[in-house]
This record gives structure tokens, sequence and C-alpha cells, in this order.
């Protein structure tokens, strides 16, 4: 992508986004990631990677960015889709220079454990809906039996893991990849499950700046 293309420019104003007020750099740059990464912009990727590190001062801090951000993306790909979720991981990855690369984890974070997805998806669904959990998972159940098992799958597996990422910065990355696949929804629930798990209102319309930010910008 040439410097002077117009998507570049539009890059480069959404990376003054890094600096939203009210919540920290770190995670307002992995948000924009998420963000670009789920509309289907992964090239906007590099851009914010290479303004958020040039920030940063130790190579530790730095990789732990990037491993958050690797996390943050790969929880995104449950909604956002498979190859938009290859996209933007390979341009987070080919951003980084070749001695970061060789320093990032190559043990995956899922579980293999098919029994343990069951209970563990019960127990997050009902702290993230609350009340409402009944009739989501009859919704869905109605639907289809592969969704319904999609859906333990990814709340029991994918959300569930807090290693790099917490519940309240999970529950960000969906509402800032939902907002960028316009599914209103969804997208109405998890603003509720956002505050449920003990996302502030700033937390959650910071992201909504993000998000919305992203997706008019093309």
């Amino acid at each position: 992508m040439k410097m002077n293309t117009p998507d570049y420019l539009i890059y480069i104003e959404l990376a003054k986004l890094i600096y939203t007020k009210d919540i920290c750099p770190s995670l307002a740059a992995m948000l924009l990631c998420v963000s670009l990464g789920a509309s289907n912009h992964p090239l906007g990727i590099p851009v914010i990677v290479n303004k958020y590190l040039n920030t940063v001062e130790s190579l530790e801090e730095k990789i732990q960015w990037v491993e958050y951000t690797r996390n943050a993306i790969m929880k995104s790909t449950a909604i956002c889709g498979i190859a938009r979720g290859i996209n933007s991981h390979g341009a987070l990855f080919n951003s980084l220079p070749k001695e970061y690369q060789d320093l990032l984890s190559k043990t995956p974070t899922l579980d293999k454990e098919v029994n343990e997805w069951i209970p563990r998806s019960l127990e997050l669904l009902d702290t993230v809906y609350g009340d409402s959990l009944d009739r989501v998972l009859g919704n869905v159940k109605a639907i289809g039996s592969d969704l319904y098992f999609w859906a333990f799958f990814v709340y029991g597996n994918v959300f569930y893991n807090r290693s790099l990422t917490n519940l309240i910065e999970t529950e960000l990355v969906i509402i800032a990849t939902l907002i960028q696949m316009d599914t209103l929804p969804q997208l109405h629930d998890h603003l509720d499950n956002a505050r449920r798990v003990g996302a502030t209102d700033v937390q959650v319309t910071a992201t909504q700046l993000i998000g919305n930010s992203v997706k008019n910008a093309f």
C-alpha cells in the first residue's frame, strides 16, 4: 500500500484514537486493531501497531501487547469469521520485526478437551447474560443444533480463556467487532453484558467511539 493512498491517510487519522479520553492507550490500540480487522481493513493494523509500539520502551512490554492484541483478534474472529481473522493476524504478524516475531508464543491458548467446554460455557454464559440466558440459548437452540454447539465452543473455550484478555476486555472486543458487523440485536445484548461483568460506562462509550469511528471511516 502506497503511503499517500486515501486509506493510509484514514488509518493515520484513526491512529489518533489510541489516545481516546478515559481509556488506556494499550486497550484503545488493541480495539482499533480488532475493529480494523473485523471491518475488513487489515492493512490499517500495521499503522496502529507501529504507532503504539513506538510509545512503549521495553521489549517485554511490546511483546506482551502484541500477544494481548493477537488474543483479542482471535476472540473477534469467532464473530467476524476466519477469513478476516487470518488476514488480521497476518497483518499484525508481518508488521513486526523478525526479532519480535521469534519471541511470540507458538503454544495455542485453546483447550482441546470438549468435555470442559460445556460447564465452562454455562458458567460464563450465566455470568454474561444473567436473566437473559434462557431466552438467548432458547433462540439459538431453536435455530439449529450445530449453531448451539458452536455457541458452547465459543463461550466455553474462546471467550472463557482469560490468560491474555480478561472478561471485561473480551466484552469490549465483542462490542467493537459487532459494530463492524452491523449486528444490532447482538450489539444491544453485549452493551448490557459488558456492564454486567464490570465494564464502566466510560469504557463502553470509549469502545463505541472507537468502533463507530472505524466503521464510519469507510
